[in-house]
């Protein structure tokens, strides 16, 4: 998955999880994505889990 894929999913969740008008600033707040725009080892790792999901919570694997 390109960096530029990665950001976009780490900004639906941040939507999903903070505030739905400045994602982009809840994910940086969350560690999710970098000064640069570029997601984190923490973002990516949130991402890898996220795509593991099955079950009850496999809806967010579709961001």
């Amino acid at each position: 998955m390109t960096h530029r894929e990665l950001s976009r999913r780490l900004i639906a969740i941040a939507r999903h999880q903070g505030d739905p008008t400045n994602p982009l600033a809840t994910a940086r707040r969350r560690g999710w994505i970098d000064a640069q725009g570029q997601p984190t080892r923490d973002g990516r790792a949130l991402v890898a889990a996220m795509l593991g999901q099955r079950g009850a919570r496999a809806h967010l694997r579709l961001v």
